[in-house]
C-alpha cells in the first residue's frame, strides 16, 4: 500500500478513496520531490549519526561487558546488575526531556549533532552491555584461559578471543542501535529547535500539516525511510536472532 501510494498520481488512493490507476500512469513525481526537497541530506544525517552511534556503542560496551563477565561471578552481585541495565532499558526519551534539554543548553551542544549523538549512545549502552555481557559471560572460559596461559592479555583476549566468538551478539546490539538511532524523532527536534539538523523522521513529520497533508510526498519519503532498516534486517536477521537467543539463555 505504501509503495503504491507513493507512485500513485492525486490524493485519492492515499485516502482511501480511489483504486488503483493503470500502472502506466503511475509516476515518480514525489519520490523525485522528496529527494530533491531534503531527503537527500537527511539521509546522509540520519546515517552518519547511525553509524557513528552504532560504532562507539559498540566500543564502549564490549570492554565493559568483558570486564563484567571476567570480574563479577556471584549470582547476588549478578543480579542487582542485571536490574541497574533493564532501569536504564526503562527510561524512555520523553521522561528526560526536561533534564535532557538542560544538560545539553549547559554544555553548548544545541544545535549540534553531537547533542543527538551523545544522548543516542546512552541510551543504546545498557541493552548492548547487558548482551554482550550474557554472551560473555556464557561463553566457554577454557578458551579465555588457553589464551592467557599463552601469554595474552586483557586486551588481546576480548579482541583476539571474545568479540570474535560474540559476533551474533555484536551484530544484534549493533542492528538494534542503528534501528533505534535511524527512528529517532524526538530528540533531533528537541536539539535542533531550528530545524537546521534535519533527519528522516523530522524530515517525514514536514509533510504532516493540520489542513494539509501531504500523502503522496509523506508515502514516497516513508518509503524511503524504511529501505536501510529493511536491508538492514534482511542480510543480519539471522546472527541477530542467534545472538539475542544465546544471550537469553546465559541470563536464564
Amino acid at each position: 500500500w505504501l509503495l503504491a501510494a507513493a507512485v500513485e498520481p492525486g490524493r485519492d488512493f492515499a485516502l482511501g478513496t480511489g483504486q488503483l490507476t493503470n500502472p502506466a500512469s503511475w509516476t515518480a513525481a514525489n519520490l523525485a520531490t522528496v529527494w530533491n526537497g531534503g531527503m537527500a541530506e537527511a539521509v546522509a544525517r540520519s546515517l552518519v549519526l547511525a553509524l557513528g552511534a552504532t560504532v562507539l556503542v559498540l566500543t564502549l560496551a564490549a570492554p565493559a561487558a568483558f570486564a563484567l563477565a571476567a570480574l563479577i561471578r556471584g549470582n547476588g552481585f549478578k543480579g542487582t546488575l542485571l536490574v541497574f541495565f533493564v532501569a536504564g532499558l526503562s527510561q524512555s526519551t520523553p521522561v528526560l526531556v526536561i533534564p535532557l534539554f538542560s544538560l545539553l543548553r549547559q554544555l553548548r551542544l544545541l544545535g549540534t549533532e553531537w547533542g543527538i549523538l551523545l544522548p543516542e549512545i546512552a541510551r543504546s549502552l545498557p541493552f548492548a552491555i547487558l548482551l554482550l555481557w550474557a554472551w560473555f559471560a556464557g561463553s566457554p572460559r577454557e578458551v579465555l584461559e588457553a589464551s592467557r596461559i599463552d601469554g595474552a592479555g586483557p586486551w588481546a583476549q576480548l579482541t583476539r578471543v571474545a568479540l570474535p566468538l560474540a559476533r551474533p551478539a555484536a551484530i544484534a546490539a549493533g542492528v538494534w542501535t542503528f534501528v533505534s538511532s535511524w527512528n529517532e524523532y524526538l530528540l533531533p527536534t528537541l536539539v535542533s529547535q531550528d530545524g537546521s539538523l534535519q533527519t528522516v523522521p523530522t524530515l517525514l513529520a514536514s509533510y504532516i500539516g493540520t489542513y494539509n497533508t501531504q500523502f503522496g510526498l509523506l508515502a514516497a519519503g516513508a518509503a524511503m525511510a524504511m529501505a536501510p532498516s529493511l536491508a538492514l534486517y534482511a542480510i543480519l536477521r539471522r546472527p541477530a536472532a542467534r545472538g539475542v537467543s544465546a544471550a537469553e539463555r546465559a541470563i536464564q
